[in-house]
């Protein structure tokens, strides 16, 4: 069923660092930017974080601040991992001292930024326990000689769920999906999973790492593509969180809050499933996405689905500037439970959007990184680089009504005339021109949004504000 109150958010990947005198930085006036909050690391540093909230198309974005500035060596190594509800999951990575045996241990600090509002919106900060429960390996199958390495938590391979209850009583988990592997002398597979549970109530470094190895519920003729699993995505959909792998098409579903705990295994339906037993390719995100969004039953019943969307293009590559004469489809499929099948609901052409919004300004060029409404399964937003091989590109996010095939806008992402190398976004410019990523979305409390009642409305789809949007060229339709 839906979140009653609650509205939801395009979490944009990078992370912002700035500088106490910068001009134009949000950490310098509180009014404008009240959800902040402050803590350290494990190794004693301190940071302050920042949150700019913003409803769709609008990007909403993570600030950070470290006393020895931008240029502090810790400013590197943030990464925005999940959200969920009022709770959004930061990883912290730095380096300790080096050790006796010459090594340099990686030290990964879980950081929870909990909301809340109890004279006006705020956020706290919980710091989990560093994980010291290693990575276990055999030298060979069958073998019973034994590898110890550090675990490490690589991209796309965390997520994050809220309990029941959405309050500060709730129990939530941060679960890794450290690998999948054959269950020795069967053709069974099963997933190793370290998972973290606490209480939101509870303080820096309550509660505890457990790693456990689960049997994956499979069928047989699904044996190969668990064997060459490698994750591209994380999700949450009902009380599970989903890994994804793009490339072979598939999702494993993870009820982590229950007592007895499974995975399920899911196929998507991808028309080109390799049969192959070469490694998963990577680059598939920018093509496909799993999102979790509300549809409306025939009987007027909001239901949580999932919604598949895969964009194939025609010259047959993953990325980069359609091919000259190239065009693409965007196929839509729908789930309603993870033991039913999916249902195809849209096939939209590139052929049929050039021609049905020829007055919007939609670039002539694929569109990337698909993102399902939370709210809405009929409305999708992609993003669109022109002029690809230019220093710094023009980065559009297209909103299209899927059930219509409208274009129902087309707003400035990044602005190659408003990129200045030497402007307070410079840092995002420089390297989203390049490197796109796909966004988190999570649903959020209409409280964090009341007060100040403005903030919404002062923010762009860039998180600037109007004043500035309004020098911006936006396209939308005409009213008739």
């Amino acid at each position: 069923m839906a979140m009653a109150g609650s509205r939801w958010m395009m979490l944009d990947r990078f992370v912002f660092h700035r500088d106490d005198e910068e001009e134009g930085s949000p950490f310098l006036d509180g009014s404008k930017a009240p959800l902040r909050a402050s803590s350290h690391t494990s190794l004693g540093k301190k940071f302050d974080i920042l949150f700019l909230l913003a409803e769709p198309p609008a990007i909403s974005r993570f600030y950070m601040q470290w006393p020895d500035g931008t240029k502090s060596e810790d400013a590197k190594g943030t990464e925005l991992v999940a959200a969920h509800r009022d709770l959004v999951l930061f990883r912290q990575t730095s380096f300790g001292r080096l050790g006796k045996d010459g090594r340099l241990p990686i030290i990964q600090d879980h950081f929870i930024c909990v909301a809340s509002c109890e004279t006006k919106p705020s956020l706290q900060l919980k710091r989990l326990p560093v994980c010291n429960k290693p990575m276990i390996f055999r030298f060979e199958e069958g073998e019973e000689k034994t590898v110890s390495l550090q675990r490490v938590f690589l991209p796309h391979t965390v997520g994050l769920i809220q309990g029941h209850g959405g309050s500060v009583e709730a129990e939530f988990a941060v679960a890794q999906l450290a690998m999948v592997s054959e269950i020795p002398g069967t053709l069974k597979m099963e997933a190793e999973v370290c998972v973290f549970r606490s209480l939101v109530s509870g303080n820096d470094c309550d509660g505890k790492w457990d790693v456990r190895k689960i049997p994956i519920d499979h069928k047989e003729d699904e044996h190969k593509e668990l064997y060459y699993w490698s994750t591209d995505a994380v999700i949450r959909f009902n009380s599970y969180i989903c890994w994804i792998n793009y490339y072979r098409g598939g999702m494993l579903a993870y009820d982590v809050l229950e007592e007895n705990p499974k995975i399920l295994y899911v196929r998507l339906p991808i028309v080109d499933r390799p049969r192959s037993s070469a490694q998963g390719k990577a680059f598939y995100e920018v093509n496909r996405s799993v999102c979790t969004t509300i549809e409306m039953s025939k009987k007027g019943i909001k239901n949580s689905v999932l919604k598949f969307t895969d964009v194939i293009r025609s010259d047959g590559e993953l990325f980069g500037p359609l091919g000259k004469g190239s065009s693409f489809t965007i196929h839509s499929y729908t789930l309603s439970s993870l033991d039913g099948s999916w249902d195809e609901l849209a096939a939209i052409t590139s052929e049929e959007l050039w021609a049905l919004n020829r007055r919007i300004g939609l670039p002539r060029d694929i569109l990337m990184f698909p993102l399902v409404s939370m709210l809405d399964s009929n409305m999708a937003y992609f993003l669109v680089s022109e002029s690809a091989e230019e220093e710094n590109s023009k980065v559009s996010l297209v909103t299209i009504q899927l059930s219509t095939k409208k274009v129902l806008a087309v707003d400035p992402y990044i602005s190659r005339e408003e990129g200045s190398p030497s402007g307070p976004d410079a840092d995002m410019i420089e390297e989203k021109s390049h490197l796109l990523r796909s966004f988190i979305s999570s649903r959020f409390p209409t409280y964090l949004t009341q007060e100040p009642s403005a903030l919404l409305r002062s923010l762009s789809v860039t998180g600037q504000p109007t004043e500035i949007m309004r020098r911006k060229k936006v396209h939308r339709p005409r009213s008739k």
